[in-house]
């Protein structure tokens, strides 16, 4: 089974080895004779080659996807760097993957992906659908979240959907993200600073879950809502909770909102903290 790690690296080659969407829609259209923007009309670049490794792996097709990037970029270096069984026709999603049991759960398909109409069921330790449960893990892990560690806490299906959302993050936003939730792993926040942190986190994430019905983002509104129960969970200490949690803050910022929110400048504050912390600066108190 392919993990995340194995996606990621596929995902970062296409992204160097093709640069525009033009670039991209010209490696489906000769290598896979297939259409760009019947696959996916993400919201930026990265989103669209995720969904498409998602599409060819869910067909069995990953192989031909990494063969004929290379045939279309053969002097590309994260291509050229890729394992050669990656080719080979050895990444294929599992009909079933037997390991341990677990609970399975439908999750639905990625940012307007067309990979299949259906939820598709994942089993949270293994069985099912490999490469939604490898969705899961790469959405997550770019962010240096610690998924299995997860698992033995949070509702999977709240997990999946905040990983939806956080697919939509830029890459600035997601690299900073990343090292935030690391600071927060490595215990490098006071627990003045965890509580003060995650107090604002909260009202905000209430605040957006009682505007709800504004959002005409459906997948927003249901990522923030399962943000907001995973930063309530008494099963969870704060530093989960942050880890889950900080990197909607970027999402939370740039969306429109109907109405500006009464939080907003205790989230731009909070953000700001954050990213000084990580610049080793000085920050106003939040």
């Amino acid at each position: 089974m392919i993990t995340g790690k194995q996606i990621g690296q596929i995902v970062n080659a296409l992204l160097s080895a093709f640069p525009t969407r033009a670039d991209l829609a010209m490696l489906v259209a000769i290598e896979l004779d297939a259409h760009l923007d019947a696959i996916t009309t993400a919201p930026n670049l990265r989103a669209d080659v995720f969904t498409l490794v998602q599409w060819a792996l869910a067909r069995n097709r990953l192989n031909e996807l990494v063969a004929g990037a290379r045939r279309q970029n053969p002097g590309n270096p994260l291509l050229k760097a890729l394992p050669a069984w990656f080719e080979e026709g050895g990444m294929r999603q599992e009909d079933g993957a037997h390991g341990r049991g677990g609970d399975s759960y439908t999750v639905g398909t990625a940012v307007n992906s067309v990979v299949g109409p259906q939820g598709r069921v994942v089993n949270i330790y293994g069985g099912g659908d490999a490469a939604a449960l490898a969705e899961l893990r790469a959405a997550l892990g770019e962010l240096n979240i610690q998924v299995e560690r997860l698992f033995e806490h949070i509702d999977q299906r709240s997990l999946q959907s905040v990983a939806l959302i956080y697919r939509r993050i830029d890459a600035l936003d997601r690299d900073l993200s990343a090292a935030i939730v690391e600071l927060v792993q490595q215990d490098a926040l006071t627990a003045d600073e965890l509580d003060r942190y995650l107090s604002v986190l909260r009202l905000a994430l209430q605040e957006v879950h009682d505007h709800t019905a504004l959002i005409a983002d459906r997948q927003l509104a249901e990522g923030v809502d399962a943000a907001r129960r995973l930063a309530e969970d008494p099963s969870l200490d704060a530093h989960h909770k942050l880890e889950v949690t900080i990197p909607i803050i970027p999402l939370l910022l740039d969306y429109k909102f109907e109405t500006e929110l009464g939080s907003r400048a205790n989230l731009v504050t909070l953000w700001e903290a954050l990213k000084a912390k990580v610049q080793g600066k000085p920050s106003r108190a939040v």
